[in-house]
């Protein structure tokens, strides 16, 4: 039995292609797509009544144990910098994780993702205090929301040797995993925090794991001058220089940020393999300044760095912002980054993503938004940037199972989830309360 949807405006993101057309979906796997396709008895059938469907959306970078966080109670003092703002908030945060934790944020993090059309993450994960199977934790949240993952875990040494040794030993035995199995659904990248948090050993350590299983580093750089700054106060080398040391730009490694990198760093970055993930929302949450992308010629995906999964958000605020930082970026450009973030996820995990041609997975979402004004290739990005949103998710299938269904969650009570959540959000706050004070 296959799935059509049909009266569809297909919108490719692979492609930057719009057409009138419908679809056929058959086990994990888009079959057919054209003006018409075939409907056989008992083929279940969806009218999508003349809307935009178009591929499920990826976020290029997140952080889904920041899930539960929203509304937590905030520091005891302001802090400056994003230094102050790591050490006051999100360091404590994860040393409050426990693996519940982790699962429910992972679960609930999903969930809104499929809110918004977002089908796949690339994970960035850290719990100190439960690092061991925290990967499996959170691929088993998402696995229950219905989602696909690139995981990896924070590697640092800020906790000391024994946890930098642990975070190593983790994303390898979770790395070693996803290999044996190569399943469509989970991959892994080695995780980093930043080079500031890491000595010499552990970034060689770090990429030597890496470069033996043929995988990429994913690490935040430059995110702000400090991690620069503390780069060459502690080790005496600036951290695009300890980066190459290391052999972090010799693998196809993901580099969150760079906000903070020179023109001079990006043309020594020219001929790397490795890929950008911009996260405008949070660069500007934190006040850590605006991403060069002019002076960028790697690819370049899109993230969210833990501020939910709202792409079509993100894509707003990154055209809005490079058009305020005089970036002289196109909107076809900024779209891009969406497609570029499904083909980035979709090499990792061995399955096309990002387009809605026969033979990709059928990782699609149905919206709502019928075009009030022509919609085409020519003007696709103005759709994106100024009408279609994450309020126009209707359906969405992850695999060719429905996930989302009428605004529904099809993999149990969600409401019950909801009430969990916030269960466990207060848990995770009172944790953090009663860590002592620096």
């Amino acid at each position: 039995m296959a799935i059509v949807v049909r009266h569809a405006c297909l919108l490719d993101l692979d492609r930057r292609s719009v057409q009138a057309g419908e679809l056929s979906i058959r086990g994990a796997t888009i079959a057919a797509a054209g003006p018409r396709v075939e409907v056989a008895d008992g083929d279940e059938v969806l009218d999508a009544c003349g809307a935009v469907v178009m591929p499920g959306l990826v976020n290029g970078h997140t952080h889904l144990y920041s899930a539960l966080a929203t509304g937590m109670p905030p520091p005891a003092g302001a802090p400056h910098g994003l230094h102050e703002i790591l050490d006051a908030v999100w360091w404590r945060l994860d040393r409050a994780l426990d693996l519940p934790l982790c699962e429910i944020s992972a679960l609930i993090g999903g969930l809104e993702a499929l809110h918004c059309g977002t089908t796949t993450v690339i994970d960035h994960h850290a719990s100190p205090a439960a690092i061991d199977g925290s990967l499996d934790t959170i691929e088993a949240g998402l696995r229950i929301a219905g989602l696909r993952g690139i995981l990896g875990y924070e590697t640092t040494d800020r906790n000391g040797p024994d946890d930098c040794r642990a975070g190593l030993a983790e994303n390898e035995r979770y790395l070693r995993h996803c290999l044996a199995r190569q399943n469509g659904w989970f991959a892994a990248m080695v995780g980093v925090h930043a080079a500031f948090t890491l000595s010499d050993a552990s970034l060689a350590a770090v990429a030597d794991l890496a470069a033996r299983h043929q995988v990429g580093v994913h690490i935040h750089v430059a995110e702000d001058p400090c991690d620069d700054a503390i780069c060459r106060q502690c080790y005496g080398a600036g951290v695009v220089d300890r980066l190459t040391r290391a052999g972090v730009f010799d693998l196809p490694s993901l580099l969150a940020h760079g906000t903070h990198l020179t023109r001079s760093d990006w043309d020594r970055l020219t001929d790397s393999a490795i890929t950008l993930a911009h996260n405008p929302r949070s660069n500007m949450n934190n006040a850590v300044g605006y991403t060069p992308l002019g002076h960028v010629r790697r690819p370049v995906v899109l993230g969210t760095d833990g501020i939910g999964s709202d792409m079509l958000a993100e894509l707003a605020t990154a055209w809005y912002k490079s058009r305020d930082g005089g970036a002289g970026l196109s909107p076809d450009a900024l779209v891009d980054m969406l497609a570029e973030s499904a083909r980035l996820a979709g090499r990792l995990l061995g399955v096309r993503l990002g387009t809605l041609v026969p033979g990709a997975a059928a990782d699609l979402v149905v919206t709502d938004y019928v075009p009030t004004t022509p919609l085409d290739a020519d003007n696709l990005a103005g759709h994106l940037i100024f009408g279609l949103g994450a309020r126009h998710t209707r359906s969405v299938m992850v695999g060719g199972q429905w996930r989302l269904r009428d605004r529904s969650w099809t993999g149990g009570d969600e409401s019950e989830l909801r009430r969990r959540a916030t269960t466990e959000a207060r848990r995770l706050w009172d944790l953090m309360q009663a860590e002592p004070r620096p």
